[in-house]
């Protein structure tokens, strides 16, 4: 992964700087911005980035089941692109009602996050009339019993794509037969390839990926303090701190 840091640095002289000094064999990592693009929409680049290296490890197709376990900034994300590359059967998980309106809106089917796998499956039967599971799920929470869930929901042959970031040494139980007779594949992501970063831009700056629709909060820099609270809003899912 080139692009990022072989060992522990810093800009020069910091990054809250109005100029930093780069080495000129780094000068091609720099971006322009598009035009229309804000800074606060293009602050997120470097996520958008992480979902689309998520998203071509998972090889969709077309006529895949694509089900989102989460409804978070990352899980918004994921089901922009989806839909922009054609996916139909595109399902996302929520636990509140307003999410459950916003993934409607990005042309996403919901799903009740507290479903039980059963409950899950029928709603597939009655979209569908299958109701195997789905071919690949992203788990964009991060927590290990979100995972099995995901596991049990993944029809044989498919994929779980493992986005969400879990706590340090967080370990994980799992029915180690539904993933060997099912042939299931685990895939974990992590950062992106250099070129998903001009790609996440052209995205953002086409308004495929509708970054104003993600943040709902700002901050002044000045009450940084305030920002811990505001994340943990219900109402939140993206920040942005203004400096």
């Amino acid at each position: 992964k080139p692009n990022l840091c072989s060992k522990t640095s810093k800009p020069n002289p910091g990054g809250m700087s109005e100029y930093i000094v780069i080495p000129a064999n780094k000068a091609s990592s720099i971006y322009d911005i598009p035009d229309g693009l804000s800074y606060n929409e293009a602050v997120f680049t470097e996520i958008v980035s992480c979902v689309l290296e998520s998203i071509e490890k998972a090889n969709i197709k077309e006529s895949d089941k694509v089900c989102i376990a989460g409804s978070g900034l990352t899980a918004f994300i994921h089901l922009q692109i989806l839909k922009a590359m054609g996916v139909t059967e595109l399902y996302c998980m929520y636990k509140d009602d307003w999410k459950k309106k916003l993934i409607n809106d990005m042309g996403g089917i919901p799903i009740y996050a507290g479903d039980t796998e059963q409950q899950i499956k029928d709603l597939i039967a009655k979209e569908t009339g299958q109701s195997e599971g789905f071919n690949v799920l992203f788990e964009a929470v991060g927590k290990a019993d979100v995972l099995n869930k995901c596991l049990s929901l993944c029809e044989p042959n498919g994929k779980v794509i493992l986005f969400g970031g879990y706590s340090l040494n967080e370990e994980n139980s799992i029915q180690l037969n539904n993933i060997h007779y099912n042939e299931l594949q685990v895939i974990g992501t992590y950062h992106f390839k250099e070129e998903k970063f001009q790609k996440a831009l052209e995205l953002m700056g086409q308004n495929i990926v509708k970054m104003d629709k993600l943040i709902t909060q700002t901050l002044n820099f000045w009450d940084l303090n305030k920002g811990v609270d505001v994340l943990k809003q219900r109402d939140c899912i993206a920040l942005v701190i203004n400096y």
